[in-house]
């Protein structure tokens, strides 16, 4: 009869070889399935799948850029740097990530007037569905600017105030998980800029307001809304005889970020308000105040559109928000188009007072919510300067895979 202490030492032993076995099938299985089956690392070089047909790369990557070698039992590999149409069923071949890939995104931008070539819809109404195969969204959405505020018609040695400048777009931007949401059919709403003050036509009479512009918001299915972003709320108020249009509020509900106020208009003998350069971290800047005329006939010019900030860069008003109106009667020049990476519109200057003659036109902001630029002031017998129109809104969504 065997003693106590073998028994256990054997069993001991038996437990340790059954661990033991345990652990290198277990290490088997690993490899084999590390080599032959899908990875969520599959933009890693080396890394092996299964290849179901000579065109399975979209089939196994869904990436156009992905290189990847077949590898067959009795045969020479096979290179394949980009998309291959047709080809027989390979079932026992392998792809073979050649390359690291780095995961795939797509940008989609949705202006009022044009969108993706996926999208369907006009005049800031889309609807377009999130592509297959897109596990999370950013979106970023800018509302319409407000149009700026005309001048005043009046007459000589009087007070003629300048339209005040509109305010910029406001700001919301957002990330969600697509699995979250009800459906990947979405409609997008872009908002419309805010119309400039008309021109004033008649003798001795005020300016006109500026309009406000649209928002901009995402809704999935029927009502449920994903983000929204409220007009500006500040227009452009009118010049009046008591002096220069003055620049609304911001508005509410609260974005994200505010767009910047739009400058006052002048009451003549100096230069209208510039807008305040919008806040680090950006939204659209405000348009430039127009330019008015004094009791002593004396025209100001016309107010420079608020700078551009973001994160990245600072660009002065000369370069970004057109030249303002400086001689008398001029009107302000056209913004610059914006960069590709500055999100924001560029504002509208305000136009010059005319004691002679026809106010300047305020400029007009432009698309991402730029706010547009006060009128200039006039005597009597001539138009007064227009408020500049403000940018309409826009909508950014960065597609992930």
């Amino acid at each position: 009869m065997r003693a106590l202490g073998e028994l256990t030492t054997n069993r001991e032993r038996a437990i340790g070889r059954a661990l033991n076995a345990s652990f290198w099938l277990l290490w088997v299985v690993g490899v084999l399935g590390a080599l032959l089956l899908p990875s969520h690392a599959d933009n890693k070089a080396g890394t092996r799948v299964p290849a179901g047909t000579a065109s399975g790369q979209h089939l196994v990557y869904n990436a156009p850029a992905l290189a990847w070698t077949l590898e067959a039992p009795q045969a020479a590999n096979t290179f394949l740097a980009g998309p291959v149409s047709g080809g027989a069923a390979l079932s026992t071949y392998r792809a073979v990530v050649s390359a690291d890939v780095p995961p795939r995104s797509e940008v989609d931008e949705f202006n009022y007037t044009t969108a993706p070539a996926s999208a369907t819809g006009s005049n800031g109404v889309w609807a377009w569905t999130i592509p297959p195969g897109v596990i999370a969204c950013h979106i970023y959405a800018v509302s319409g600017g407000n149009g700026g505020g005309s001048g005043r018609r009046g007459a000589a040695s009087t007070s003629r105030g300048g339209g005040a400048g509109g305010n910029g777009g406001h700001v919301t931007n957002i990330d969600i998980s697509v699995a979250d949401l009800p459906s990947r059919a979405l409609t997008l709403h872009v908002g419309a800029g805010g119309a400039g003050g008309a021109i004033v036509a008649t003798d001795n009479t005020n300016g006109n307001n500026g309009a406000a512009g649209d928002n901009t918001f995402v809704t999935a299915s029927t009502n449920i809304q994903i983000i929204y972003v409220s007009s500006p709320g500040g227009v452009g108020a009118a010049g009046t005889t008591n002096g220069g249009g003055t620049a609304g509020l911001s508005g509410d509900p609260s974005p994200q970020f505010f767009g910047g106020q739009g400058g006052t208009g002048d009451a003549g003998g100096g230069q209208a308000s510039g807008a305040p350069a919008q806040p680090t971290g950006g939204a659209p800047p405000g348009g430039g105040g127009g330019g008015g005329v004094n009791a002593s006939n004396v025209f100001s010019k016309g107010g420079g559109g608020g700078a551009v900030r973001n994160f990245y860069a600072h660009y002065s008003d000369a370069v970004n928000g057109g030249a303002p109106g400086t001689t008398e009667g001029q009107s302000a020049t056209s913004p610059s188009t914006p960069y590709p990476w500055v999100l924001v519109g560029y504002s509208g200057s305000g136009g010059a007072g005319s004691s002679v003659g026809a106010g300047g036109n305020g400029g007009n902001g432009t698309a991402r919510g730029g706010g547009g630029g006060g009128g200039g002031a006039s005597v009597n017998g001539f138009p007064s300067g227009a408020g500049g129109n403000g940018g309409n809104g826009y909508i950014r969504i960065t597609c992930y895979y």
